[in-house]
């Protein structure tokens, strides 16, 4: 088994993030913890990491959370210091204790920054991330194009046949080529058994929109990292352990290291069944992050810890 990109994570100062030491991590991951936690921000200081602390990472960061600020000289312009002071704890005022510094990248080893600069050097990670709204037109497009009569293509129908057994073929078609309105767009249809027409994959439910998504992100993010939020968006709680039971696998085949968070305790029982079932054991691993104060810790939970919760009906969200 290759060796994990990230064996254990810490972070410090960011957003919500006094300091919290996540000891060790695993393969897949599944976060938890109640509302306001830190869920979401613990992605985003992972998507920062991945990407290398990339300018356009850290504007859609901002943007997605309304934190962009217009200079006051020029709406045009960002207002960088009132904007990025959101992603440090306590967002302190752009002015108080001079210009805060960035450091990132492995403990031992750091690259320190300015913000409004990027890192020198330093290593980019292969990485996609899902929001909760999934992912945008063009970028669905791209991870069609980069896996396109690969093997990786196979991953994305065994996920789709886990609701329709019967779908046979799978491509990505410009739906005005098939009567559609959307211009120069193309998406995914599918053609099912004893049928000759391709249908649109979105009329056949949201459930299986996801399943493409999820697949076809982790897909395109070997060797690197995938970082879902809220993964159990539109999936039936009686597919939940086939979902993971193909996120376990296709992160082991295509060393991947998957973080997602979820609110549900039918996602969490499904992680555990097959956390103890498939012989992914020893690569799952629920962390719980608990608000303490001012402080934001985790608890982690391995094979033995999970069964006994889930088992127990230990409330663990």
């Amino acid at each position: 088994m290759s060796q994990l990109l990230l064996p254990s994570l810490e972070i410090q100062g960011f957003r919500g993030f006094q300091h919290l030491r996540i000891e060790h991590l695993e393969r897949v991951n599944l976060i938890v913890g109640k509302n306001s936690v830190g869920k979401t921000s613990l992605l985003e200081a992972l998507w920062l990491y991945a990407s290398n602390w990339n300018q356009y990472v850290e504007r859609d960061i901002l943007r997605k959370r309304n934190e962009e600020r217009q200079a006051p000289y020029d709406p045009k312009q960002l207002d960088y210091s009132n904007s990025v002071r959101h992603l440090f704890f306590n967002r302190p005022a752009a002015a108080s204790n001079g210009q805060p510094a960035i450091v990132i990248g492995p403990i031992g080893s750091p690259m320190r920054f300015t913000p409004g600069t990027e890192p020198e050097g330093g290593g980019y990670h292969d990485h996609v991330i899902i929001t909760v709204g999934g992912l945008l037109p063009h970028q669905v497009e791209q991870a069609w194009d980069a896996i396109a009569l690969t093997d990786r293509q196979d991953y994305l129908l065994t996920a789709l046949r886990i609701i329709r057994p019967d779908i046979v073929d799978l491509n990505m078609i410009s739906s005005q080529a098939l009567g559609g309105n959307y211009v120069g767009r193309r998406v995914p249809f599918v053609r099912v058994k004893g049928s000759n027409a391709p249908v649109p994959l979105r009329s056949l439910g949201e459930g299986l929109a996801r399943l493409f998504i999820l697949s076809l992100a982790l897909a395109n993010a070997d060797n690197g990292l995938l970082l879902v939020d809220e993964i159990e968006s539109g999936l039936h709680y009686s597919i939940q352990p086939d979902m993971w039971r193909l996120m376990f696998t296709m992160a082991q085949e295509l060393n991947i290291q998957v973080f997602a968070t979820t609110h549900s305790w039918d996602c969490i029982e499904g992680f555990q069944i097959v956390v103890a079932t498939s012989g992914a054991g020893n690569d799952g691993l629920l962390v719980r992050l608990e608000q303490h104060g001012e402080n934001i810790t985790a608890t982690l939970f391995d094979q033995r810890r999970l069964s006994i919760a889930t088992n127990e009906l230990i409330e663990i969200r």
